[in-house]
């Protein structure tokens, strides 16, 4: 099933028209996101979006139809992991984090009171 998702996502990908990002779309998407940009950032990021564009128009025209898609870091299914056991410390530190505390009573940090 996942290949079958992903080879529909390949597929619609290549068949998307280019289309070029304007300045309408940048400012609409720093409004949107609430950032003030000058003239010259406008410039500088309309030329990296289109380049950055421009190389996903690039891969999407990768034929993959015979590549077996990877999941999981490239590992089968039926390959197990060599797992460590889960064993709960505390990383024998905690003197040595607490000596560095301005100050500390019965094993906790005392900090300054903040809300009244």
């Amino acid at each position: 099933m996942t290949e079958k998702r992903l080879e529909n996502h390949t597929s619609n990908a290549r068949s998307c028209p280019s289309k070029s990002l304007t300045k309408n779309d940048l400012l609409q998407a720093a409004k949107l996101t609430r950032i003030r940009l000058n003239d010259q950032e406008i410039d500088y990021h309309l030329r990296e979006l289109e380049e950055v564009l421009n190389w996903i128009q690039t891969i999407s025209q990768i034929d993959t139809k015979n590549v077996t898609p990877i999941s999981n870091g490239g590992i089968h299914y039926d390959c197990r992991l060599p797992l460590r056991k889960d064993i709960v410390n505390d990383g024998n530190i905690k003197d040595i984090v607490l000596s560095e505390s301005p100050e500390q009573e019965h094993d906790f940090f005392v900090v300054p009171k903040v809300i009244e």
